[in-house]
Formats: C-alpha cells, structure tokens, sequence
C-alpha cells in the first residue's frame, strides 16, 4: 500500500507537467517573428511552423495573445497578468527565419537557424538569447543590459550593443565583421579577415583571430585581442 502511494505521488506531478502542455495553433508558414513580454522560448527550425506552449498553471491561452500579420508572427504577454508561481515556456518551430525581434523573452536556439539573412533586435527591454546560426549575413543589436551568446558561422556580422550589453560570438566564426560597443557595453567575436570596430565610453571589444584591423576608440574604451585557452 505504502509503494501504491509512493506511485501515485510521483506520477500525479508528472501527470499535472503532461496536461499543462498545450498546442496553441498550427501555424502558417512565417519568416519574421516578434515576442513580447516574460517568456522562455525554444526555436527550432523544422520544415513545419507551429508553436507548443507549457505553462506552470492556468490554461497558456489566456495569458498569450498571438496573431500573424502576413509572414511575421507576434507573441505577446503582457505585463501584469503573471501570478508568482506561473511561467510560460514555448516551442516554437519555424521554417527560415529572417527577422527576430524581442522584449525581455529568453530565446534557446536548439538547432542552427539557416538563412542567406537574419537580423535580430534585442534592444528594448532585458533579453536573454542563446544563439546558434548557419548564415551568410547576420545583424545583431542589442541594449539594456541584453546577454547574448552566438554560436556558429557568417560571412559577414554587424554587432551593435549599447548600455551596459555584452554579445558573446567567441563560439561562432565571421569572416568579415563590423561591431561597435557603446555606454559600458562589450562584444566577444571571432573574426578570420576583416574587423571594423568602434568603441565608446566605458566599452570594449575583444577579438579572436588574425584579422586586417580597422579601430576607432573613445573615451575609456578599448578594442583588445584575446586568445581561448
């Protein structure tokens, strides 16, 4: 009796994770995508374009609004609605991504994003965003104490980051790279040809690799080499 309700106290708890996981909506196809509020999000690039959500209680479709305009998909939750104990986590997958832009979500790259173009803006709120791409041109921008880390290949990269953010790339390899860190920001990239880059009051900019330097540094700001022991 004692092992029956050993049992039945572990599986109730699993049992509640299993129902609070909820398909939104299948999905059209989307290549722009736009979150909006306190969430955790998984994306996944697959050949379908759908979204998973779980959340810790309540039903996830009175705390999420969604709607797509054309190919850009938003999400949003908004602020306020959010008991203590609730968090919501999606799975989102998505076909190619060009276009990410976020306000204080935290986005997982579980496989790489493969694109010719991916511009992502992490600028308006605080961000948490672990990258991994496979493409020839990415634009990155962040601010507000936003925390990114890249993993992965491109060609050419843009790294913009302002006010007190960091962008981690020593994990991802760019040919030709531009980045500039301003207001107590810092950038880690691994360039292998060409790197411009621009830093402003309190900032710096680390770099891997041997590439043709074109630096501009002002005010306590520094642009530095580093190697990965």
């Amino acid at each position: 009796m004692k092992i029956k309700h050993i049992l039945v106290a572990i599986l109730l708890p699993i049992a509640a994770m299993v129902s609070a996981q909820q398909r939104i909506e299948i999905i059209n196809q989307f290549s722009k995508l736009e979150l909006n509020g306190d969430m955790t999000v998984e994306l996944i690039q697959a050949d379908e374009c759908n979204v998973t959500g779980i959340m810790t209680s309540g039903l996830i479709t009175r705390k999420v609004k969604w709607k797509q305009q054309n190919d850009k998909l938003i999400i949003n939750v908004p602020s306020g609605i959010m008991d203590k104990a609730d968090s919501i986590h999606l799975v989102i997958k998505v076909g190619t991504l060009t276009h990410l832009q976020t306000k204080g979500a935290t986005v997982i790259c579980k496989n790489a994003l493969t694109s010719e173009y991916i511009n992502i803006d992490a600028t308006n709120a605080q961000n948490k965003l672990d990258l991994k791409i496979d493409v020839t041109e990415i634009v990155l921008e962040t601010s507000n104490d936003c925390h990114v880390a890249v993993e992965g290949k491109a060609k050419w990269a843009t790294l913009i980051t302002n006010m007190g953010s960091k962008i981690d790339a020593k994990f991802a390899t760019f040919q030709e790279c531009t980045a500039t860190a301003t207001f107590g920001s810092e950038i880690i990239a691994n360039v292998t040809s060409h790197l411009k880059a621009k830093t402003n009051y309190k900032s710096t900019v680390y770099y891997l690799g041997d590439p043709v330097l074109n630096i501009k540094k002002r005010t306590a700001s520094d642009i530095v080499k580093v190697e990965i022991k």
